[in-house]
């Protein structure tokens, strides 16, 4: 989302720029649930 604005990605880049940020995400929550109670 920070460079969509500066220049129009490949629908196959922001896929996979997509991607890796829910993969990122995702892994943030399941060390979040880790640790959790």
């Amino acid at each position: 989302m920070c460079t969509g604005s500066l220049q129009p990605l490949p629908a196959r880049e922001a896929r996979s720029a997509r991607r890796v940020v829910r993969g990122r995400r995702r892994r943030e929550r399941l060390a979040e649930v880790a640790k959790g109670p």
